[in-house]
């Protein structure tokens, strides 16, 4: 399958009519003591319900939930040689979510709680020098009790849903070779989880237009991915990992504009879809459970001021699904 789709993606980038092959310069920098500014959007659409939770005895539960932020992102030394940390502020937060039917008009008070605990919180980041996101963790969040815990990791999970729109692998020696690369570990293809994702997706990068310093760079690939759930099985060789009720076909399409000068994404937009295969559990009988990220980041330089984001935000019961 992954060698139909490599030619099918590889085709298609190839075939663009303002393809710009032989870039160089494809390679992030980060200068000690530079700030960078970005708004990010992540809108998604969930194939499992995700429960959101006060510190008091009040949870909901949401089929849909879009998260936007405003962060200013900073190196955290020390820099290493082949990775290096940046520890990001939360400047502005706002969640807007769609509940389940028997929980509407409960949520904002939920939100809004969120939503200081966010903004009292910050993101470490650890990134590869080619681009690639290895880990996303929330700092400074109120975790004494197992049920924020929980909670914790919910909100660490979506919040690593918008910081994935970072996650843009550069080519090895920051060279095309006049042909698209891909990259084999995309943070875009994951899920919602606890459990962790599993599968295999490549996503492939093309640089398709150049304009002085900055270049556009299209993505697309996918494949089949499983979300991990708290069931777990035992391996021929004895471990233990999480068994996946369902699987899901995923397709991901966007693009980026990157400044090669600066070593930054400029912007980026990617929509990641994925329909639940046949085999699947939440397949058998349902409708409406497939798994959609609408992702984007906004480099904001300096001098550029951030929008204020409005209050959090309930939709109507089941948002799309009508739930």
């Amino acid at each position: 399958m992954m060698g139909s789709l490599r030619a099918l993606v590889v085709g298609c980038l190839l075939g663009s009519s303002s393809v710009a092959w032989a870039t160089s310069g494809l390679a992030w920098k980060w200068e000690p003591g530079e700030e960078r500014r970005y708004f990010m959007e992540a809108e998604l659409l969930l194939p499992d319900l995700v429960v959101l939770s006060q510190a008091k005895n009040t949870s909901v539960r949401a089929s849909e939930l879009t998260l936007t932020l405003i962060t200013t992102c900073a190196l955290h030394p020390p820099v290493g040689k082949k990775a290096f940390d940046l520890l990001c502020s939360i400047d502005d937060v706002r969640l807007v979510a769609a509940p389940v039917r028997s929980d509407a008009g409960r949520l904002i008070p939920v939100l809004d709680e969120l939503d200081a605990s966010l903004l009292k919180s910050q993101v470490q980041v650890t990134m590869t020098w080619d681009g690639r996101v290895r880990t996303v963790s929330l700092e400074g969040l109120e975790d004494r009790l197992r049920r924020m815990r929980v909670m914790e990791e919910t909100l660490r999970l979506v919040v690593q849903r918008a910081f994935a729109g970072l996650d843009l692998r550069m080519p090895k020696k920051g060279d095309d070779e006049d042909s698209p690369w891909e990259d084999s570990s995309s943070l875009s293809l994951g899920f919602v989880t606890m459990f962790g994702s599993y599968g295999k997706g490549l996503v492939y990068h093309g640089v398709v237009d150049t304009e002085g310093d900055v270049v556009r760079i299209e993505s697309q690939g996918g494949g089949i991915m499983m979300p991990g759930t708290d069931q777990t099985i035992v391996t021929p060789d004895g471990s233990s990992v999480s068994r996946a009720r369902d699987s899901f076909e995923m397709v991901h399409r966007g693009e980026a504009r990157f400044d090669v000068a600066k070593g930054l994404v400029l912007e980026r937009i990617y929509q990641v879809s994925g329909v639940p295969t046949s085999s699947s559990q939440i397949a058998e009988g349902a409708a409406g459970v497939s798994y959609v990220q609408n992702i984007r980041v906004r480099y904001m330089a300096d001098g550029v001021d951030a929008p204020k984001l409005p209050g959090n935000g309930e939709l109507a019961p089941g948002g799309s699904r009508g739930m």
